[in-house]
């Protein structure tokens, strides 16, 4: 559904005044056959912001460092808009990446351009370290845009270094293309070494692919000129993907088997034995005879008495800490929590059930 520009509503009541009138109306000729009238321009009035250009472009090299160019335009057309996109928030993992602002500059109705020099940034925590018991490299620049206003045009770009893989010689991603708001441009590009085994997966959008300098070059383009929705189009609301999946997804890693060889040598040796961990096993299960008595009590004490408290820098994103190292600071995240629930067990001769994940 499209709504009407002002030129065409303009001519709408021409016609509609002359029929009024008294002026006789000839019937309109149908257009030749095979001949397709033009629809009206769509109306963008009533956005808050219309995204003229979204651009990701991903270059890796084989070793799984690289480069990630984001590149951003948008028409701010309210004051929602202009407070939305008033502070840029430029999320990154400090232990593997490093973000560089190119530019930041607001294009005034009058023609004149406003800079907002990249000293600016401020370094933040992320967002859900702010929210929660979490502790991290992931971090965020945050950026004040100067002297932006509904009317203006914001355009910046962003190059983020990947100065270390986060596994050796891997790299993986996703990314999505915009489908609830206007974006008039939208594309993406992955630039990978032609000889470095990737997997790509784009159902839903095909890719123009090439060979370039020694890399393979996948190109994705999309758009989505329609309007966002307002009360008076009463359109239903569409069904949720019960299954979600990204629009474009990558990975170096081969099957599932290879991810969890990797995995598992992160994890290797954190369940080990230790005095400690085996005198309190021993405390918690005294007086139990069954396995399910041992499992309650071992799960109660890992539940109740380890409190969530993520810390995770680098490949502690990924990494458990040892479960003697969780038992003695009493706290861990997930997997931290999983790996002192399977130490424990192991060493309670609860070994059958020591893959029990609390997630």
């Amino acid at each position: 559904m499209f709504r009407c520009s002002t030129s065409l509503s303009a001519l709408f009541l021409v016609v509609s005044v002359a029929s009024t009138s008294g002026f006789s109306q000839a019937k309109p000729e149908p257009p030749p056959a095979g001949v397709r009238l033009a629809k009206a321009p769509y109306d963008y009035s009533r956005e808050s912001v219309v995204f003229d250009k979204l651009v990701t472009s991903y270059q890796y090299n084989a070793d799984g460092t690289g480069e990630k160019i984001l590149t951003f335009a948008a028409r701010i057309q309210s004051d929602a808009a202009v407070r939305q996109l008033g502070v840029i928030d430029i999320p990154y993992a400090a232990g593997n990446e490093r973000p560089e602002l190119v530019y930041l500059r607001v294009r005034k109705k009058d023609g004149s351009v406003v800079e907002t020099p990249p000293g600016d940034a401020q370094d933040m925590p992320s967002q859900v370290s702010r929210i929660a018991p979490f502790y991290s490299d992931l971090k965020e620049k945050q950026i004040p845009v100067k002297s932006l206003s509904p009317g203006d045009s914001l355009e910046y770009q962003v190059r983020f270094y990947i100065e270390k893989p986060q596994a050796p010689n891997q790299f993986w991603g996703a990314e999505n293309f915009t489908i609830n708001a206007v974006v008039l441009d939208q594309s993406v590009e992955l630039s990978i070494p032609k000889d470095k085994y990737a997997l790509v997966l784009s159902p839903k959008a095909q890719p123009v692919i090439s060979e370039e300098n020694d890399k393979k070059v996948y190109r994705w383009k999309a758009s989505h000129p329609e309007p966002t929705p307002t009360k008076e189009d009463k359109k239903d609301a569409p069904k949720p993907d019960p299954d979600p999946q990204p629009t474009i997804a990558w990975t170096t890693f081969k099957s599932w088997e290879e991810v969890g060889a990797w995995f598992g040598g992160l994890s290797k040796d954190r369940t080990a034995t230790t005095p400690e961990l085996k005198a309190k096993a021993d405390e918690l299960i005294k007086g139990k005879t069954t396995d399910d008595e041992k499992i309650q009590a071992i799960y109660e004490y890992v539940s109740t008495q380890v409190r969530y408290i993520g810390v995770a820098f680098g490949i502690g994103r990924y990494q458990p800490h040892s479960a003697e190292a969780v038992m003695d600071n009493q706290y861990g995240d997930c997997k931290d929590k999983h790996t002192l629930l399977a130490a424990t067990m192991a060493m309670a001769a609860c070994s059958r059930y020591e893959k029990l994940a609390m997630w």
